[in-house]
């Protein structure tokens, strides 16, 4: 649902998504969180925390790129 919303913000100040980013966000961020935030040594929680901030940025980006391709309605 907040991916939704954030998405739809950043339609609304027209920011372009790319398929580039669509394929590296999730890495990207699951990188950053984990090792350079230092969620690595929190151990699973670490872990886990870092994997759903992951596939929140990767949400984001999926439903910008969805709602790019609609015209700005969702299905």
């Amino acid at each position: 649902m907040y991916s939704s919303l954030k998405s739809k913000e950043k339609f609304e100040k027209k920011r372009k998504s790319s398929a580039l980013k669509l394929f590296t966000v999730f890495t990207i961020t699951f990188l950053q969180r984990y090792f350079i935030h230092g969620f690595i040594f929190s151990g699973k929680r670490g872990y886990i925390n870092s994997v759903i901030c992951a596939f929140y940025a990767f949400a984001k980006e999926a439903k910008l790129f969805e709602l790019e391709e609609l015209g700005g309605e969702y299905e």
